[in-house]
């Protein structure tokens, strides 16, 4: 998967604002592991979109949280 630019603007970001939000309501709710399928089935993100997160955690952080 090509890596977009890290803009939180930019629309090509395959996971925006939020979509973030969602994905760290769930992680801080702590009832699943995040590499469980049922925490994924409790939001609204693709699969796509989920893995991306997992797998671009530390910049999505950055961009949204900025932490």
């Amino acid at each position: 998967m090509e890596i977009p630019a890290m803009n939180p603007n930019d629309e090509e970001l395959p996971v925006n604002k939020s979509k973030w939000d969602e994905f760290r309501e769930m992680q801080m709710n702590g009832d699943f592991n995040m590499f469980d399928p049922q925490a994924r089935k409790g939001t609204s993100l693709s699969l796509k979109e989920w893995l991306y997160a997992m797998e671009h955690y530390d910049e999505l952080s950055l961009i949204y949280e900025g932490e």
